[in-house]
């Protein structure tokens, strides 16, 4: 039903019922460019159990959504002078080294943040960290590339996180003061920070998963070496702010905080994404820099998800109609910021759609079914009537690999205990020095110690790589 005076009447009802479906705290939503003017909804709780209301200056981590205000701050200082879009990584980074060397010798500022290196995700290796983002240096030579260099856009937080790299070092300043100097502070971001927020006023959404259909609060995790690409923390109040910036241009108010030149450099799209990506088949697909570059209803959308450990957020821009939409939620892998951003679109634009929501419904129940049932596969492959063949204080210690950091194995009164990066595993035994780690963080994880010829375990293989593949963490010789 359509309400000629007000086209979202009918959305906060909408937004309770998403979040009740989907076990979802809470949320907050922002739409600007629609009369009468920004509008902030929001629904439910900061944490699964509490009677804390999320309120528009609550903070959420928006994770992916971070690449955005890395682009800018460097729009800003390509303005300024003190870089240029092509400006090559080891011109600022003597040290930069990728395992393809033609991208090692060519790749810039541009390819860093339009993901065209042929690097891949790489988001596990710097998960729960307290590293500095300049950890990543030494170890981008051991990261297989996904792609050729400047074949397609392969999405690359890792090299986004070269990108700021590279805007501290030539700016001489620490990118957290760049992002605030030239972005929060002139835009009244107040509630915009890098990291979760501190000190007594401190008002944040907690991270959540659904596990076995129950929501269950889990405890911040930050990965400091991930700053630079999704460390950001946001409000709904400091969104409008952020989304009446870009869809102004790069003004604020009279004063434009990044030229048309690179305002429309940053908007360009850098790199086709191939069709197969692109659920929604839409004319255009691209990459530009920390934009997603499409289509909808035959206009320009620009768009970005952020999934992090307990929170999902998405922003969508369509600046030929003025129209930004922000949904924040405090749930990892929930559909609420697309099918949120379904209802909005289809009542501006008038459209008379079905609710995919029930659709959703029935998607998350299978992707819940078919998790259970590869976790209940690996749990038959296994024989309990072949034992560990040492004692289980023999498997205990710290094994480490230079890229992927430290595994902790311990023991206690159910046998092995496993833990990465300080997150602690569910841990089953399958066979011999065969085990199954386990966590609704990650995939489950059919792992071996190896044993030397002298009898002592020596390393254990986790499938934490890219695409599963075995990663051999060593034993690291005790105190």
């Amino acid at each position: 039903e359509k309400n000629a005076t007000d086209p979202l009447d009918g959305f906060q009802q909408y937004l309770d019922r998403l979040l009740a479906d989907f076990g979802v705290p809470g949320a907050a939503v922002v739409v600007v460019g629609v009369d009468p003017g920004p509008r902030v909804f929001v629904s439910g709780v900061t944490a699964a159990g509490g009677n804390k209301l999320i309120s528009s200056d609550t903070s959420f981590h928006i994770a992916s959504m971070t690449k955005a205000f890395t682009a800018a701050t460097a729009a800003v200082l390509v303005d300024e002078g003190v870089v240029e879009w092509d400006t090559p990584v080891r011109e600022v980074i003597p040290e930069f080294e990728l395992m393809d060397p033609v991208a090692t010798q060519n790749a810039t500022l541009r390819d860093c943040l339009a993901h065209r290196t042929g690097m891949g995700r790489n988001s596990i290796q710097g998960f729960n960290l307290a590293e500095d983002p300049s950890w990543w240096l030494p170890r981008l030579r051991h990261l297989e590339p996904e792609g050729g260099f400047r074949d397609r856009g392969i999405y690359s937080g890792v090299m986004v996180t070269v990108a700021g790299l590279m805007l501290e070092r030539a700016s001489e300043t620490p990118w957290e003061q760049l992002v605030a100097t030239r972005l929060f502070e002139p835009l009244g971001m107040h509630h915009t920070t890098v990291a979760p927020p501190q000190g007594d006023g401190k008002n944040f959404a907690r991270p959540h998963l659904v596990i076995d259909g129950a929501t269950v609060e889990i405890g911040l995790i930050v990965s400091t070496p991930d700053t630079f690409q999704s460390g950001l923390w946001s409000s709904a109040d400091d969104m409008i702010r952020w989304m009446e910036f870009l869809l102004d241009g790069g003004h604020h108010g009279d004063r434009a905080l990044v030229s048309p030149k690179s305002f429309s450099d940053m908007w360009t799209p850098q790199i086709v994404i191939r069709r197969g990506y692109n659920p929604r088949r839409t004319a255009l697909d691209a990459y530009g820099f920390g934009w997603r570059i499409g289509t909808r209803n035959d206009t320009l959308e620009l768009s970005h998800g952020g999934g992090g450990a307990g929170f999902t957020s998405h922003v969508l821009l369509m600046p030929a109609r003025g129209l930004g939409i922000t949904v924040l939620t405090n749930t990892a892998l929930n559909p609420v910021p697309d099918l949120a951003g379904n209802w909005l679109l289809n009542r501006v634009f008038e459209i008379d759609a079905p609710d995919p929501r029930e659709g959703a419904k029935r998607m998350v129940a299978q992707m819940a079914e078919s998790r259970r049932a590869a976790h209940l596969q690996a749990l038959e492959h296994g024989d309990s009537s072949v034992p560990p063949p040492l004692p289980i204080s023999a498997y205990a210690g710290t094994y480490t690999d230079f890229v992927y950091g430290d595994v902790e194995v311990g023991t206690d009164e159910t046998g092995i205990t496993f833990s990465y990066h300080g997150i602690p595993l569910d841990v089953d035994h399958l066979r011999g020095n065969v085990f199954l780690f386990s966590s609704p963080l990650f995939d489950d994880l059919r792992s071996e110690f190896q044993v030397s010829p002298e009898g002592e375990v020596a390393a254990v293989k986790v499938p934490i790589g890219h695409n599963g593949a075995l990663v051999v963490f060593r034993r690291q010789p005790a105190d």
